[in-house]
């Protein structure tokens, strides 16, 4: 552990595996009457916004020079694609479903920590651990309904919103983001412009119209926003800087129990059995492949 474990590191990651796990569920309420982009740009910016006035505040500077910046860009536009297609796929995908998809993200880091220059193969636990949890996905399809376009469309941008969130975990742990920005800052910059970046995706896919706001979802946006956005990634980032990563990931495991628990007595969409059976394999893949990474050393 990289310093001692105190109440409040606790607490952040208690707050991570709560309100991670109730975004899933919040999204799908307000992608009822606000669009993806829109609404997750709205929320980024008013969590970075705020983030960000009051690290000023408290003294923080922002980072300089023309390398840290273009990884800010970069990683925002990472985000920017991640969250926005991840709210796209809650618009056919239940909460708790969607989670559980986004849970494979373990996985996928992996796999892209094997495929970059220099990187070391997958271990026999890495590879069986991506074969469940592949296997894991193609359970919670509805192939007892019939598969229409519709639903692999939810499913595929939820997938490829979980590998371009990968693919900037795995950047961010390279470009050693932490020795050249303050965490907290980062954090508030990649919200905020994130959030600048889906308001223009949004705009320009003509999703304006569709901004009809009910009671219900402007309630959720608002909750999306102080404890998704706000709360959830600055407890993140404070929590990844004090625990182990393997601590810290058994997050993931919790996030989709948390958001089943919302569907069913919050949302009355009972998972069923053919979400355990899923849920069952995909989190056997994500031990196995985090397992695998601990005896490499890597976590």
């Amino acid at each position: 552990m990289r310093t001692s474990a105190t109440w409040k590191v606790w607490m952040a990651w208690a707050a991570v595996c709560l309100f991670w796990g109730t975004t899933g569920p919040g999204i799908r309420v307000v992608v009822r009457s606000m669009p993806p982009f829109l609404q997750g740009g709205v929320r980024f910016v008013f969590a970075g916004a705020l983030l960000l006035g009051v690290l000023m505040i408290r003294g923080k500077k922002l980072p300089r020079g023309w390398v840290t910046w273009r990884d800010v860009l970069l990683v925002s536009l990472l985000l920017c694609l991640a969250n926005g297609l991840f709210s796209a796929g809650f618009l056919t995908v239940t909460g708790a479903v969607g989670t559980l998809i986004v849970s494979t993200v373990a996985i996928w880091i992996s796999v892209l920590e094997a495929l970059r220059p220099g990187g070391s193969k997958p271990g026999l636990k890495a590879v069986l651990g991506l074969a469940v949890g592949i296997g894991g996905v193609a359970v919670l399809l509805p192939w007892h309904t019939g598969l229409t376009l519709r639903d692999a469309a939810g499913y595929g941008l939820l997938l490829v919103a979980a590998l371009i969130w990968s693919f900037s975990t795995v950047y961010q742990r390279h470009r050693k983001f932490s020795e050249r920005i303050d965490p907290f800052v980062s954090a508030g910059l990649q919200l905020f412009l994130a959030g600048i970046m889906m308001c223009i995706v949004g705009l320009a896919i003509g999703e304006l119209p569709r901004w009809n706001p009910t009671n219900e979802g402007l309630l959720a946006l608002v909750y999306l926003t102080i404890f998704g956005s706000l709360v959830g990634y600055v407890s993140f980032i404070y929590m990844l800087e004090k625990l182990p990563a393997d601590v810290v990931g058994i997050y993931t495991y919790i996030n989709p129990l948390v958001a089943a628990g919302v569907d069913l007595f919050i949302l009355r969409e009972p998972p069923g059995t053919r979400f355990w059976a899923a849920a069952g394999l995909i989190l056997l893949g994500v031990f196995l492949v985090q397992r695998s990474e601990r005896e490499k050393g890597r976590i």
